[in-house]
């Protein structure tokens, strides 16, 4: 009897134990889940999460910039240069300082005519080449009767093609309308970060002297 006494309160404390580290390994485990998913997150990268995909917004132009005041100096300078060559010098030429101005094809049109107004033809001095005839286009006055410096003033504005205008009044066509007046030049003009430079030349026909070379001069 003192056997079976002493047997069963170890039993029932061997019993008591078992519950007891059965306890507490379930009262761990969410812990030590926790512990090891914490340590997951750290190890591995951050996943955010993907934005909707939107349409690309549509590229915006460079501002183009208004050149129209610019380029109706490059001709007021021009015409100025003009005169003042012309005072300094009586025989200086408006091609010259034309062809400071205007941009290689232009200048290669200038020097063309230029060229061709050197020779003769048919054994007579003062024979005139299609070519020669260029040089109506590409003087600064209109005809052959006066140069520029003989002008009473000249006016300009940009025409909606983008050209320049100098108009070139002599003494009494103050009062000549604008629709009747064909005492004019037109410029067309290229302007880049560099400035602007003159591409062709027109006369009040419409007659283009880049133009007009190709077909007299090449």
């Amino acid at each position: 009897m003192k056997n079976i006494a002493l047997v069963l309160p170890l039993t029932i404390a061997l019993l008591l134990s078992a519950c007891n580290n059965a306890n507490n390994q379930t009262d761990n485990s969410p812990n030590d889940q926790a512990s090891e998913n914490i340590d997951t997150l750290s190890s591995d990268e951050v996943i955010l999460p993907t934005p909707e995909k939107t349409e690309e917004a549509p590229q915006i132009k460079d501002e183009i910039v208004n050149n129209d005041s610019h380029k109706k100096d490059i001709i007021k300078f021009l015409y100025r240069d003009a005169v003042l060559s012309l005072k300094n010098d009586d025989t200086a030429e408006e091609l010259d300082t034309l062809f400071a101005y205007a941009d290689r094809d232009l200048q290669n049109a200038i020097a063309l005519v230029k060229a061709d107004s050197m020779n003769t033809y048919d054994g007579y001095a003062d024979e005139i080449s299609d070519c020669s005839e260029v040089r109506y286009i590409l003087n600064l006055s209109v005809g052959n009767g006066y140069s520029i410096d003989e002008a009473a003033d000249v006016k300009y504005k940009v025409l909606d093609n983008g050209n320049v205008r100098a108009s070139i009044l002599l003494e009494g066509d103050e009062d000549i309308a604008d629709s009747d007046f064909n005492n004019y030049k037109d410029f067309s003009l290229k302007c880049s970060d560099e400035g602007c430079k003159i591409t062709d030349m027109l006369d009040s026909y419409g007659d283009s002297a880049l133009q007009a070379v190709e077909l007299a001069c090449r």
